[in-house]
């Protein structure tokens, strides 16, 4: 849990700072032309905001996802994998691999692996998010 929040924290303020420049990217014309023709505030925010935010949304979620599963100098900071292995990150597995158990053969393909899982998240994200558009 304490993982958990200290992610969360430490990435709010850039995601945020990416929505805001998002949100001030909606022209006032557009919202107030919609509240002319009777929208309510929840058809103004699902038909409009979110539509136009959508490439924000992508970028801050596969950031989000990213940062998720290279979240090794939080892990060792506070935990270093434990207790058991409950908090034990792919980044963090490489690392013991390499450096505890000499095995540097399998941890460079395990990095290998790991890259192409990375890269693989991030293209189906950005088809996703090409196919919403």
């Amino acid at each position: 849990l304490a993982v958990s929040v200290s992610s969360m924290w430490s990435g709010f303020g850039y995601s945020f700072l990416l929505f805001l420049a998002g949100l001030k990217g909606i022209s006032r014309e557009i919202i107030e032309s919609a509240m002319v023709d009777g929208a309510n505030g929840r058809q103004i925010l699902l038909r409009i905001v979110v539509p136009i935010l959508r490439p924000v949304i992508t970028v801050v979620t596969i950031l989000t996802v990213l940062g998720a599963m290279q979240m090794f100098p939080l892990v060792v900071a506070m935990t270093n994998g434990g207790p058991g292995f409950s908090t034990q990150v792919p980044v963090m597995t490489i690392y013991n691999e390499c450096f505890r158990s000499h095995n540097y053969g399998y941890a460079s393909a395990l990095s290998t692996l790991f890259g192409l899982v990375l890269l693989i998240l991030s293209m189906l994200q950005i088809e996703a998010a090409r196919r919403n558009n």
